[in-house]
């Protein structure tokens, strides 16, 4: 068996010091690290929380105040909406609104349709109608703004307005100037009621 040299003893030294630093790295480093950052993680997000009870327990006196004012809101926002007992009918209360003012405002409606509208929960949800109608600027202002002042609370999502016949009127024929056309979505919240509640 031949007797390892100086230079040979040193270069098996060093690669065992070397495979120690790796498996150090590996087994302990490594595991460390990533003990680190899931400790400065879950720091951060209780801080988070800490920061977020702290506001909670400062506004708590202030809580009862803030919700009796929300349900006064909520109760005249509530009377202000269409309340039905079921939600087919809903569109149909819309519709005779918007046909009441139109006859008021000199508005002759062409075309009316019902739209999907929006569900927020059990008891509250929107209806959606449009209506296709003709008349002259001072009444399709007069109509627009008679729909969106009076109960119940009734807003344009959107509303196009063109002269009448655009699109059908013979290439010579003078323009009727008069005459607008209108396309416009109005919608209207709905409040759920049971069969026996009020209307």
């Amino acid at each position: 068996m031949m007797a390892l040299t100086e230079r040979d003893r040193r270069a098996i030294g060093i690669g065992a010091a070397v495979l120690i630093v790796s498996l150090g790295g590996a087994f302990v480093g490594r595991p460390l690290l990533h003990q680190h950052r899931v400790a400065r993680e879950t720091l951060a997000r209780e801080l988070g929380l800490l920061s977020r009870e702290r506001t909670l327990l400062a506004v708590a006196p202030h809580l009862p105040d803030s919700l009796s004012a929300v349900r006064t809101a909520l109760s005249l926002e509530e009377r202000r909406a269409i309340a039905v007992a079921a939600a087919g009918t809903a569109g149909i209360r819309l519709a005779e609104r918007l046909r009441d003012a139109a006859h008021d405002q000199h508005v002759l409606i062409t075309q009316l349709t019902e739209t999907p509208g929006d569900s927020l929960d059990a008891s509250l949800r929107t209806v959606r109608v449009t209506v296709r109608a003709e008349s002259d600027m001072r009444g399709v202002l007069s109509f627009v703004r008679s729909v969106e002042s009076e109960s119940p609370r009734v807003r344009v999502r959107a509303l196009q307005i063109e002269r009448a016949g655009q699109g059908a009127r013979a290439p010579n024929a003078p323009p009727s100037d008069d005459v607008l056309t209108i396309t416009a979505t109005f919608e209207a919240p709905v409040v759920m009621r049971s069969a026996g509640g009020a209307p």
